[in-house]
């Protein structure tokens, strides 16, 4: 490179000592060459960078510290909003436990009522029932009552609410003024008044009804089982005079007088699978052996007449047994008749027997005659025909003198075999007897069937009208703050540099006043989605006694209750399951109560129980924007308001009454009781208070 030479036509090479242009030099020029000589950078260039990089950098803390003290009040207006959320999360935590106890108690004190039903027809429970039943109606005016003073506590507290909710958040603006600049504002909820509708949460079940069917079913229950007593009794009696009793019943005495054995003589060994049809078809067996097997024992005159009585006899018994029937009927009654034989001479003459011509007659001097058979000896005249002993009575005929045909002969034939414990009409007319009483007690009992019956239907209609009034929408809940809440802080002094960057680096500046908006709704949880809200709600409750007792019933109410709530949420269509399995520690009931418990478990699992979310609400961010835009502001137009009313210097009293809400009486208590909670089967109450020990510090 030559020095000095032009480089252009204004221009020089860097090496000359001209001018390289009309304001600019080369290297060597006497300006540049403070920072660069022929070695490079000078000292002074060096230290030139170094003081322009420092201002760079303490330019940039400064800017970044004001960028980072004007966003602060952003921070705060966020953390507001979020704070006048929690307490709407908080009450609506607090409405849903109580709808959650009206409507599980309600089920519960249904459960019960259900429990008092099916202890009403088991004959081991029904004097326990009325005391089962009462503690079902105490719990459901226990519902009733509790219902009402929930009602009047949500009321009064959603009343409170906006105030809550504002000096909850301003109480978070004081709190990130403790170490910092001043802030000023509050949440502002919107809704600002409650549009709630907690009118069903009072819905009332009358358990006067339910009482009146149990009692029915009680009473006809108690009837019932007064008639299957009579049923028991007599057909225990009728099997033991035929096959249970010793040394002798009809059973021994067809086997040992007619030598019969199986099929026509079967033998039951017990009650159960014996019924009265098998005398009769055993004593037809038996009545048909004994006309077969009938012969005089003797060739004289008296066997031959007393062979021809029995004979008789055993053919007008064996007619008896066939006209003899025993039919069970539908409705539980039984179609019965057992013919009674005769066995002297005065229930004799009101047979049929006593009236048929089956005896010879014999035209004689003396008139006509009557004799026991044509082989009689005494017959001299020609035979007339046929005539009766009725005849004989009535005195249109004469007694023979040689056989003395007559009344007495053929009504003697069963009367000793029906009078001592030997003979086989001994046996018969007991069984007769024990089917009469049996017949009877079936038919009351199947009268008795038909009142449990409208007794078992008026006890579930009236348990399904329970439960479908049960199954009514939920009550729907917007307090103030359902929408939204949207917090409004303000910082109305002046921030100056720090120190460590105001320095000889840079001049001392300032931060004017700002303030910020920011909005806030409630989101349901995920993590929550088992009803965290109960988990530990039953803790202090004693496990309930073992063994089927009333006491029983009652005590395992509250695990059935501590259950329905667990699940109330996302797992409350479990209900019917739950409800059913209280009917569990009715086992072995009988068929009228199975049939009662398992109807009544039918309609429990059958409910159409609305379910609540049951997971915590917590409040997440959102654009304030959203929340003013549901509440029918208009964004620009609204947060110009808000802050318009912020005031400079105020205490937290005077930021609320800045929005327009006033510190009203409802708040002057520290502690507020919204209602106790009492525990089913349990003289226990939990009460449900919220502190407002706070507000001391707030205001």
């Amino acid at each position: 490179m030559q020095v000095g030479k032009k480089c252009g036509p204004d221009h020089y090479s860097a090496g000359s000592p001209a001018k390289c242009g009309p304001d600019h030099y080369s290297a060597g020029s006497p300006v540049l060459s403070i920072f660069v000589d022929e070695e490079g950078y000078t000292t002074v260039a060096v230290a030139l960078a170094l003081l322009l990089s420092l201002s760079l950098c303490f330019g940039l803390a400064n800017s970044a510290w004001m960028q980072n003290r004007s966003a602060d009040v952003q921070v705060v207006a966020d953390s507001c909003a979020l704070a006048g959320a929690d307490v709407v999360s908080s009450y609506t935590s607090i409405a849903k436990t109580l709808d959650a106890c009206v409507l599980s108690m309600g089920v519960v004190g249904m459960v019960l009522v259900g429990l008092g039903f099916v202890a009403s027809v088991i004959p081991a429970l029904s004097g326990a029932a009325p005391t089962v039943l009462k503690a079902g109606d105490g719990l459901l005016q226990s519902r009733r009552s509790f219902a009402q003073n929930a009602c009047t506590g949500l009321e009064k507290l959603e009343s409170a609410l906006p105030a809550l909710i504002m000096l909850n958040s301003v109480m978070n603006v004081s709190a990130n003024s403790l170490s910092g600049p001043r802030y000023l504002g509050c949440a502002l909820p919107f809704p600002l008044e409650s549009h709630s509708q907690l009118s069903s949460i009072v819905d009332d079940i009358n358990a006067d009804e339910a009482q009146e069917a149990a009692d029915a079913l009680k009473e006809a229950s108690d009837k019932l089982e007064a008639f299957d007593v009579r049923m028991k009794e007599a057909k225990e009696r009728g099997w033991r005079a035929d096959c249970g009793s010793s040394p002798y019943c009809l059973y021994e005495r067809t086997q040992t007088l007619a030598g019969l054995a199986d099929p026509e003589n079967p033998y039951f060994a017990s009650v159960d699978e014996w019924s009265f049809a098998v005398p009769i078809r055993r004593a037809r067996s038996y009545y048909q052996q004994r006309m077969q097997q009938e012969q005089p024992p003797a060739d004289d005159l008296e066997s031959h007449i007393n062979s021809k009585m029995r004979a008789v006899f055993y053919r007008y018994a064996l007619e008896q047994m066939n006209a003899s029937y025993y039919v069970p009927k539908e409705d539980g009654s039984i179609d019965l008749d057992f013919v009674v034989l005769y066995k002297n001479a005065n229930e004799f003459r009101q047979t049929t027997l006593f009236a048929q011509p089956l005896w010879p007659w014999s035209a004689e001097e003396t008139g006509p005659t009557l004799h026991f058979d044509p082989s009689c000896p005494g017959i001299a005249g020609p035979l007339g025909g046929m005539a009766s002993l009725a005849q004989l009575e009535a005195g249109d005929l004469h007694e023979c003198l040689v056989c003395r045909m007559g009344t007495t002969d053929l009504s003697s034939v069963a009367s000793a075999s029906s009078s001592i414990d030997n003979g086989f009409e001994f046996y018969w007319r007991q069984i007769a007897d024990a089917a009469r009483d049996y017949a009877q007690a079936a038919q009351d009992m199947a009268r008795a069937q038909s009142d449990l019956q409208e007794a078992n239907n008026k006890a579930e209609g009236f348990f399904e009208k329970a439960l479908q009034q049960l199954a009514v929408p939920r009550p729907k809940l917007c307090p103030p703050g359902a929408w939204g809440c949207v917090g409004v802080v303000g910082r109305f002094e002046q921030l100056s540099t720090p120190e460590s960057l105001a320095n000889a680096f840079l001049e001392p500046r300032g931060l004017g006043s700002g303030a910020a908006i920011s909005g806030a709704v409630l989101a349901p949880d995920a993590s929550t989605d088992h009803a965290t809200l109960f988990e530990h709600f039953f803790d202090e409750l004693a496990e309930g006694s073992s063994g089927l007792s009333v006491a029983h019933i009652i005590d395992g109410v509250s695990s059935l209750w501590g259950r329905l709530l667990v699940s109330y949420g996302s797992a409350y269509e479990r209900v019917g399951e739950f409800g059913s399995q209280a009917f569990d520690v009715l086992e072995h009931t009988g068929p009228w109560a199975s049939r009662l418990k398992n109807r009544l478990i039918q309609l429990v699992q059958s409910l159409g129980l609305e379910p609540a979310d049951m997971r915590q609400l917590k409040p997440v961010l959102v654009n304030s924007h959203e929340v003013l835009s549901k509440a029918g502001y208009d964004h620009d137009e609204a947060v110009r308001s808000f802050f318009a009313a912020l005031p400079n210097e105020a205490t937290p009293r005077d930021v609320l009454s800045a929005f327009g809400k006033r510190i009203g009486d409802e708040l002057s208590e520290q502690t507020i009781t919204v209602a106790s909670i009492p525990i089913p089967g349990t003289d226990k109450e939990i009460p449900l208070t919220i502190s407002l020990s706070w507000l001391r510090d707030v205001l």
